[in-house]
């Protein structure tokens, strides 16, 4: 009986097989002809010019590691304030890292405070660097120095160009953000 069954499967498979190799020269025949009138029209490429190679001479470019120098409009600002005697911020000091980052692409994420009563400031930039910052630091775009820093706030000084020559001083903040809290609790 399992002789009889095998032999059954066998003689099956093979019709199965035999039936799936019939000659389909029709639809052989249709796709020659569809292959034949697919022929891609291809416009020929367009010539590229041919380019100049241009040596580097860095010599003459500035020096990167070096601190930018004032614009030639902040150096005219700056003399015609110098001459009539208006309050103008600290030109000749070293700008820092944070001060070339605007205070919008800041936030206060923390504050830390010390047994001597000191605190600092824990700010990330839109870069997601995270940066500690005291009382007397300077920071963002407009000469902005730190005056205070209060347990969710940090507050800062900064000089803003009235245009003619002379700086006015403004005070802002930053307040320490917190996350929402999750109606999932």
């Amino acid at each position: 009986m399992i002789i009889y069954s095998r032999t059954l499967a066998l003689v099956l498979v093979v019709l199965t097989l035999a039936a799936c190799s019939g000659r389909h020269t029709d639809l052989q025949n249709y796709l020659e002809q569809v292959q034949q009138g697919a022929v891609p029209a291809a416009e020929p490429l367009p010539q590229l010019p041919e380019l100049t190679s241009v040596d580097y001479v860095g010599e003459s470019a500035r020096d990167p590691f070096r601190p930018m120098a004032r614009s030639s409009e902040q150096s005219r600002d700056a003399a015609a304030g110098a001459a009539r005697n208006c309050p103008q911020p600290n030109f000749a000091r070293v700008a820092t890292q944070l001060q070339q980052i605007a205070l919008d692409q800041m936030q206060l994420k923390g504050v830390m405070s010390a047994q001597n009563g000191s605190r600092t400031a824990l700010i990330t930039t839109n870069q997601g660097q995270l940066h500690r910052v005291t009382t007397g630091d300077y920071l963002g775009l407009n000469y902005g120095q730190v005056t205070a820093i209060s347990a969710n706030r940090l507050t800062l000084r900064e000089w803003i160009a009235t245009g003619d020559g002379c700086w006015q001083q403004r005070e802002t903040s930053l307040t320490l953000v917190t996350p929402s809290r999750s109606n999932n609790l």
